[in-house]
Formats: structure tokens, C-alpha cells, sequence
């Protein structure tokens, strides 16, 4: 008899993440725990599959010491739509 391959029998949501490592993100909610504000950008550092879905995120100050870095649920970001100098 075969033995079960551990890998196919692992529980995964099915979905692909939609942002990936170096996308710079916006927070849709106050994360006030962390001193963090809606509209903090931030980028992502790691995208974490299992147990489900999450985003690791680096947030910096302007001198570019960070400030926070956490893991998120999808729902708590979304892309930051990056505007190229006129």
C-alpha cells in the first residue's frame, strides 16, 4: 500500500495571494495597538500561505527606521496605487 504523500494532504485555502513581496499597501483600519492609522503605507516584507493567508508588513517613518512590523489578514490592506512626479 502507498503511502500518503503529506504534502498533497495538507489544508490550503485554494487561493493565490494577490499581493506579493515588495507591493507597497495601504491600511484600510486604525491599528491603534501598534500607533498605526487608516492610510499608513507600509510594504510587505513576506506573504504567509498556512495557516491561511497573511501579510508580513514593514511601516517606516520618513528617515526610513521602521516602525512597525506585523502580520496582516488580507482584509486589513489593500495595493497602494503608486503615482509617478510630474
Amino acid at each position: 500500500m502507498a503511502k500518503p504523500n503529506p504534502a498533497s494532504s495538507r489544508r490550503t485555502s485554494g487561493k493565490k495571494p494577490t499581493m506579493h513581496e515588495n507591493d507597497v499597501i495601504r491600511l484600510v483600519r486604525d491599528l491603534p495597538e501598534h500607533g498605526l492609522t487608516a492610510g499608513t503605507v507600509g510594504t510587505i516584507v513576506h506573504v504567509f500561505n498556512r495557516p491561511r493567508l497573511a501579510y508580513e508588513v514593514e511601516f517606516c517613518d520618513d528617515g526610513g527606521h521602521t516602525t512597525a512590523q506585523l502580520a496582516l489578514a488580507p482584509d486589513a490592506i489593500e495595493r497602494e496605487a503608486l503615482r509617478l512626479p510630474a
